[in-house]
């Protein structure tokens, strides 16, 4: 079973998703269609990727895009930009370079940040029930500075490695231990590529104490 089977036989109908990474907009043309009665948020810094994923999902009113990188703070910072756009991180590239020699990283863009907490705030985010993140290596740095509404998320379905590919990266193991002690256990690893890099769908184990009491 992929990813989209889990996702269409385990999430209900008005499910709120967020997407961050949404690169070519094919996931998040698909989130739309499946979720008509949800809401799908969509980040991407990179211009010419948010504009592929508008275009996608244009035709659809469940939809929110913002051109901007989820981070530690609200702030602008170097992007580091990759030939095939899919890989470019806000963390430099180490095994990455030696793994895919055939990606480039020859140029650096200017990108907007915000925190993904104070953006849960603004906009009355009340419950999360899918975090799809594929922030090549920058996924813990979104979780760890967001823990209000990771505590409201049910699932996060997030890009990992076993192997170093951009600097400062949380390896899977310490991030598998990471999310449990903010009450997420791993549900289901797909598979891995020879690069060491995966995915892996996280569920979060303890019900929030306002529905503990009713």
């Amino acid at each position: 079973m992929n990813m989209h089977d889990w996702i269409e036989e385990n999430l209900p109908s008005d499910s709120v998703i967020i997407d961050s990474g949404t690169a070519q907009g094919s996931d998040t043309e698909w989130f739309c269609k499946k979720f008509p009665k949800g809401k799908v948020y969509g980040f991407e810094p990179i211009p010419i990727s948010f504009s592929i994923t508008q275009g996608k999902t244009r035709m659809f009113d469940n939809v929110h895009l913002e051109n901007v990188a989820l981070g530690k703070k609200a702030e602008k910072r170097k992007f580091n930009f990759s030939s095939n756009r899919v890989s470019s991180s806000l963390l430099k590239p180490t095994g990455h370079l030696e793994a895919h020699p055939s990606v480039k990283f020859d140029k650096e863009i200017t990108v907007d940040i915000i925190n993904l907490d104070e953006w849960h705030k603004e906009n009355s985010i009340e419950k999360v029930n899918l975090m799809w993140l594929d922030m090549q290596g920058y996924e813990w740095y979104v979780l760890n500075s967001s823990p209000e509404i990771m505590s409201k998320t049910d699932y996060i379905y997030t890009e990992v490695s076993s192997i170093e590919m951009y600097k400062d990266t949380v390896l899977y193991e310490d991030f598998k231990n990471w999310m449990l002690t903010r009450n997420f256990v791993v549900e289901k690893e797909f598979e891995f590529y020879d690069d060491g890099v995966g995915n892996v769908l996280f569920k979060r184990t303890i019900i929030n104490k306002k529905n503990d009491s009713e």
